[in-house]
């Protein structure tokens, strides 16, 4: 009895010893397992977690699954699924175009930091063409200098504005005179004199025709007498001028005329009919100032009626005349008209615009019929052709 019991004791403990390894080996092949299984589900949470959205606007969902034995993924299984819902919209997305970009360095791409001696040839010899205008080699510098294209300078407008001077004659005619297109109208006063003891004044229009610088040119004038006794009567007078000689700095002119050539009304004028001839030049003394070019205007001149001397019946006068400009907007005169010795200023309110005043002391000498007065005019001139 006491060996049997002895022989199952010793049967006890050997078991239990034998048992104890196996249960620690069960366990840790549990915990391996259970490992795996995470592993894998982790894998299937990634793969489900980079799905793309098809051209429908269906999402597709794929599972991977890794073999045990070769450790490699099969190919994903495209499963359909539904539309976004709430809880989709609701987990953050990756934005591609919001991801930093990064760059690796690569040692095999290298910048060299010296100079192309071809480009710094190229680069003086281009430097010298441009600095002598002569290509130096054959280079491309002289197909570049070939095509090259020079900048276009716009072209300047001519914005010069036409410049008119004071009146420079103190009461004689002149050789020059209107042509085709000028126009001018003028009022004229005058203290008393001989011929009338009240102070009255005068109107005239006048107009050309022709081009003095081609053949000839014809001025046309109409005289309203008295302002006093307005339109009572009137008088005509014509001048035929040429244009002799031009340049930069210097004109000449010469003229016929015929003062009071047709008249109406008692005392038409007080002033015989009077033919004349004339020749003017005129001279700039600073023609290099565009401003304020200084001319001089010198008359010489015959004729009868009222420019010959007051106590001669017959025969013809000598008339002349010289006026300065010495500002732009000033100019004095003076003049013998045949009878008497007169002064004048001339006053240009304007350089731009054609509205001439002038001031004339009349008969100095008090010789001539009308005998000494003060002679006050304002005159506008204009072209109405747009010729000049």
């Amino acid at each position: 009895m006491m060996n049997k019991l002895l022989l199952v004791s010793a049967g006890a403990v050997w078991g239990f010893m034998v048992i104890t390894p196996i249960n620690a080996l069960s366990a840790q092949t549990k915990v391996a397992k259970n490992d795996k299984v995470s592993n894998s589900q982790v894998a299937k949470d990634k793969v489900r977690n980079t799905t793309t959205t098809s051209k429908n606007g269906v999402k597709n969902s794929t599972t991977a699954k890794k073999t045990s034995k070769t450790g490699v993924v099969k190919a994903p299984i495209l499963q359909n699924k539904l539309p976004y819902t709430a809880k989709d919209l609701k987990q953050p997305r990756t934005d591609v175009a919001a991801m930093p970009l990064a760059f690796k360095r690569n040692s095999s791409i290298s910048i060299s930091t010296n100079p192309d001696v071809d480009l710094v040839e190229i680069a003086q010899a281009s430097t010298n063409i441009a600095q002598t205008g002569n290509a130096t080699s054959n280079s491309p510098d002289i197909i570049r200098q070939q095509l090259l294209i020079r900048p276009i300078t716009p072209q300047t407008q001519n914005v010069f504005k036409q410049i008119y001077t004071p009146s420079l004659n103190a009461g004689t005619p002149v050789a020059f005179g209107l042509q085709t297109g000028d126009a001018f109208i003028s009022v004229v006063g005058a203290t008393a004199g001989r011929l009338r003891d009240t102070v009255d004044g005068s109107i005239s229009v006048g107009a050309g025709l022709g081009d003095a610088s081609q053949y000839a040119a014809v001025e046309g004038v109409f005289n309203i007498n008295s302002i006093r006794n307005f339109g009572s009567n009137g008088s005509f007078d014509l001048k035929v001028h040429r244009l002799i000689y031009q340049d930069d700095s210097r004109q000449a002119a010469i003229a016929v005329g015929w003062t009071n050539f047709a008249n109406y009304g008692s005392n038409a004028g007080g002033t015989p009919s009077s033919v004349y001839g004339a020749a003017t030049i005129s001279q700039l003394t600073n023609p290099d100032n565009a401003e304020n070019p200084q001319p001089i205007v010198a008359t010489i001149g015959v004729g009868g009626g009222t420019y010959r001397k007051s106590t001669s019946s017959d025969g013809v006068g000598i008339f002349a005349n010289v006026g300065y400009q010495f500002d732009p907007q000033w100019g004095v005169s003076t003049a013998w008209s045949g009878q008497g010795l007169n002064f004048g200023l001339g006053f240009l309110p304007d350089v731009t615009f054609p509205l001439n005043l002038t001031l004339t002391y009349s008969d100095v000498t008090n010789n001539s019929n009308a005998g000494t007065q003060v002679i006050f005019g304002v005159s506008y001139g204009f072209n109405y052709s747009g010729r000049r």
